[in-house]
């Protein structure tokens, strides 16, 4: 069985944002309360990030460091990356972490994001709550026959939005 060839099959195009639809779908979110922080949050790192829901899900605290503004992400296959972030996303970071964040139960003290159960948000949470703000903002697909992923939609607007700042290729894959 094991040497029966996988059926072949057509990778489907993933859709990106704009950056006038990123600025339009973080105003829908309302942050007078800790969710809507933590969302903003969440929504900002995935677009200065471009991580995937499983890695923003598994973020630390111990991996932010605000002086040398970076965040470690542990990606696929266990491989850890250490990647500079925005002053903007470290300075959410840090009025998150002091001003926002609730107290998790004690198996999640490290967990940058909680949930309102103060355990930590798993990334079917975190898909959720990226849909209901894309849905909320209404925006228009890029590319009409392209497939459209709360989560990771983000990423490939990460992607595209790096190649259009002049990045090579090697370091959107090493970021990404």
């Amino acid at each position: 069985i094991q040497f029966i060839p996988m059926k072949k099959m057509n990778t489907p195009l993933i859709d990106y944002f704009e950056h006038e639809d990123v600025m339009k779908i973080l105003s829908t979110v309302d942050r007078s309360d800790t969710a809507g922080v933590r969302d903003y949050l969440m929504l900002n790192l995935l677009y200065d990030t471009g991580m995937r829901a499983s890695e923003l899900a598994n973020l630390k605290i111990s991996g932010f460091n605000q002086e040398l503004q970076t965040i470690e992400i542990l990606g696929k296959g266990n491989k850890w990356r250490r990647i500079h972030i925005w002053p903007r996303t470290t300075d959410l970071l840090n009025d998150y972490i002091q001003n926002w964040r609730s107290t998790p139960k004690s198996l999640h003290h490290d967990r940058l994001i909680i949930s309102r159960q103060r355990t930590a948000l798993t990334r079917f949470g975190i898909h959720k709550i990226c849909r209901k703000y894309l849905k909320k903002s209404n925006i228009k697909k890029q590319l009409p026959n392209a497939k459209r992923s709360a989560v990771h939609s983000w990423r490939h607007t990460a992607a595209v939005h790096m190649i259009r700042q002049g990045r090579s290729l090697l370091e959107v894959k090493v970021r990404l």
